[in-house]
C-alpha cells in the first residue's frame, strides 16, 4: 500500500517528461538546456501532481 502513495508524484513525473521531451524537440533547444528543462519539468510536475491529489 506504501507503493499507490508514490503514484499521483510518479503520473506527475512522467507527465513532466513527456512535456520536456516534446518542448525540447519543437523549440530545438542545446543539450544542456534540454537538461536542465527536462529535470526542473519532472520536479515541477511530480510536485504539482503530489500537492492536487493531496489537497
Amino acid at each position: 500500500m506504501k507503493f499507490l502513495a508514490y503514484l499521483p508524484y510518479a503520473i506527475g513525473c512522467t507527465a513532466g517528461l513527456v512535456l520536456s521531451l516534446v518542448i525540447g524537440a519543437v523549440c530545438g533547444l542545446s543539450d544542456d538546456v534540454k537538461m536542465v528543462e527536462s529535470v526542473a519539468l519532472v520536479v515541477l510536475g511530480g510536485g504539482v501532481a503530489e500537492w492536487y491529489w493531496t489537497s
